[in-house]
């Protein structure tokens, strides 16, 4: 239409007729201007979206079972596509590319700030809903099973002030990982001493001898 208009003004003999074609091209041209301008944008949004891996590694599931006050709680979940090779999501959960992303980050950080760059004897972490969770908690370390689950609140900023309130960074997410995986290295240090850990209480016990004097 730009295109047709531009042909009017600059062969129309009549001067009105000339004013008028010449305005309906600028008009087209604005037009076409803007449409190219929204097209480049979306692009660009589509070529982000594309930098983050999908959220799933093919059709990986697995089972995971909570015991909490005599109950079991069965998750349902299919295998994170991270880079961290062990995260699974629940099948309940629903997360977007970034946020998983972000989160692959703070684990791969947290780890590497711990010193742990060997892959075995790393937990299983589990993304689980709130309902799934059953505690007041972001983040839950479960040395018998060598599982980390993390609540899904965890994506949400307000949720996760709310429930790291008491903590020293109730915000940093950092933090939150952090602090499981230092469980975690405590179980795994246990684990190379002592072989698994099938008694609970004795595990807490044997901590406590080692964490007293430090305290």
């Amino acid at each position: 239409q730009a295109e047709r208009f531009d042909r009017r003004a600059e062969y129309s003999l009549d001067g009105d007729n000339k004013r008028i074609a010449q305005t309906r091209a600028d008009e087209w041209h604005d037009r076409a201007n803007t449409l190219e301008e929204k097209a480049k944008q979306f692009s660009l949004k589509t070529d982000e979206q594309k930098y983050y891996r999908p959220v799933f590694k093919e059709d990986i599931s697995k089972t995971f079972e909570r015991k909490i006050e005599g109950e079991t709680i069965t998750i349902d979940t299919h295998k994170a596509n991270t880079l961290c090779d062990n995260v699974y999501i629940s099948d309940k959960v629903k997360l977007k590319r970034k946020e998983l992303h972000n989160f692959d980050m703070q684990v791969r950080k947290a780890f590497d700030m711990l010193g742990e760059v060997e892959t075995s004897g790393k937990p299983e972490i589990c993304i689980v809903t709130p309902e799934e969770m059953r505690v007041n908690a972001i983040a839950s370390y479960m040395p018998m099973q060598n599982v980390l689950n993390v609540n899904s609140a965890y994506f949400s900023t307000s949720d996760l002030s709310d429930l790291q309130e008491n903590l020293a960074c109730p915000q940093d997410r950092l933090s939150t990982i952090l602090h499981e995986l230092i469980h975690w290295q405590d179980a795994k240090n246990y684990r190379a001493k002592f072989g698994s850990i099938n008694d609970y209480f004795e595990y807490c016990d044997y901590l406590n001898k080692i964490y007293a004097p430090k305290v």
